[in-house]
C-alpha cells in the first residue's frame, strides 16, 4: 500500500496511484488541452432546475449551445443536473454547479468531442464579488496542474443560461469546467474503484507532502493530510487507481462559499 500517492485541488482533489505508474496510453482530450476563449449558452427550465436542491434531483433537458468556426450555431442535446454539497443542499448559493452530460453521438466534430459527462462550477450568487471568486477557484485548478499531471484539468468559459420557461432573464457569468475523473485516471494509467477504510497514511509521503504545501499555499489554513490532521472542514472522498494492483484517492474540499 506504500505506493499509492497523494494529490490535491482546491474544490475536487485527485490523490493516489502508483509512483511508478505507467503514463497513459491515451492522449489527453483536446478539450482541456486548449485555455483559448470558450463561450456557451446552457439553455434549459431554469425554474425547475434551481428548485432541484437535493443530492438525488433528477436529470433536466437541455441544450448547448455556442457559435461554430464557420459563424453557424451549434446546438447539443442534453441532460442537466444540479449537483455539489455544502453549496447545493445548504442553500449557500442561489445558481448552484450544474453536470452537463452530453450525447457522445452527437459531438463529433463539436468544440466538445471526446467528452461525456463535464463538471461545471457557477458564480453561486449574483453579486459581481463571486465572479471573482469563480476566478480565483480556477486558477487553483490551474496552478496545481502546473505541479503534477494528476490533477483534475480545468477551462474558463463565459456561460449565458437560458430559460425556456422564461421565467428568468437570460445570465451571463464566467464559470469553469472539470475535467471527468475517468477522463483524469485514464490519463494517469488508472481507473477509479471502489474502497473503504483509507487512511491518509497508506498515501506516498511526498506526493502528500505537495498537496498539502499547496493547500496552505492557497488557504493559509493549516492541514497534513500525511499525519491524517486538518481543520475540521468537512471532505469528500473517491478512489482511483491501477486495475488490480493499487489505489488511487479524490478528496474534494467543501467550499466555505
Amino acid at each position: 500500500m506504500r505506493g499509492l500517492i497523494s494529490l490535491m485541488i482546491l474544490s475536487s482533489a485527485l490523490l493516489g496511484g502508483l509512483v511508478t505508474a505507467s503514463r497513459a496510453q491515451t492522449a489527453p482530450p483536446d478539450f482541456f488541452a486548449d485555455h483559448g476563449d470558450l463561450e456557451f449558452i446552457v439553455y434549459t427550465d431554469l425554474s425547475v432546475l434551481l428548485a432541484d436542491t437535493s443530492l438525488d434531483s433528477p436529470d433536466r433537458l437541455g441544450e448547448v449551445g455556442y457559435v461554430g468556426p464557420d459563424g453557424e450555431p451549434v446546438w447539443l442535446p442534453i441532460k442537466v443536473r444540479t449537483r455539489g454539497l455544502y453549496r447545493l443542499i445548504h442553500g449557500v448559493c442561489e445558481f448552484p454547479p450544474l453536470r452537463l452530460d452530453f450525447r457522445a453521438r452527437h459531438l463529433r466534430g463539436t468544440v466538445f468531442d471526446g467528452q461525456n459527462t463535464i463538471k461545471l462550477v457557477t458564480h453561486c450568487q449574483s453579486d459581481p464579488e463571486y465572479q471573482q471568486y469563480v476566478i480565483l477557484e480556477y486558477l487553483a485548478y490551474r496552478l496545481y496542474e502546473i505541479l503534477t499531471p494528476r490533477s483534475f484539468r480545468a477551462r474558463l468559459a463565459k456561460v449565458t443560461y437560458g430559460d425556456v420557461s422564461e421565467t428568468y432573464e437570460p445570465i451571463t457569468r464566467y464559470a469553469f469546467l472539470i475535467e471527468d475523473v475517468d477522463d483524469v485516471a485514464i490519463r494517469n494509467g488508472m481507473v477509479e474503484v471502489d474502497f473503504d477504510g483509507f487512511h491518509a497514511l497508506l498515501a506516498d509521503e511526498f506526493e502528500m507532502g505537495v498537496q498539502d504545501v499547496f493547500q496552505y499555499m492557497i488557504e493559509r489554513e493549516v492541514h497534513s493530510g500525511c499525519r491524517g490532521e486538518h481543520d475540521g472542514s468537512a471532505f469528500r472522498l473517491r478512489l482511483v487507481g491501477r486495475c488490480g494492483t493499487s489505489l488511487r484517492l479524490s478528496r474534494s474540499r467543501r467550499s466555505h462559499r
